[in-house]
């Protein structure tokens, strides 16, 4: 059960970094991510050590979160 949780974490992170489309909310600042990127990692962590990723998808995931740390939504205009 706690492998198909951590799976379902990862896979809305990874939605969220790669998502193509935006999301339309009234007042932006009161949206908040619900994981932060320590927790992201642990559980990654968790999924690796409990079989459920191999070493290279860790690998691949953990980079994939670091690197969009500071970088923009993809719908932020510049």
């Amino acid at each position: 059960m706690r492998v198909v949780v951590i799976l379902l974490t990862l896979a809305v992170a990874l939605s969220l970094l790669a998502g193509p489309g935006c999301i339309a909310v009234s007042n932006p600042s009161t949206v908040s991510k619900a994981t932060t990127l320590g927790q992201e990692l642990m559980d990654l962590q968790e999924a690796k050590e409990g079989g459920a990723v191999t070493e290279e998808e860790y690998q691949q995931l953990r980079k994939k979160l670091i690197d969009a740390v500071g970088k923009p939504w993809p719908c932020e205009h510049k």
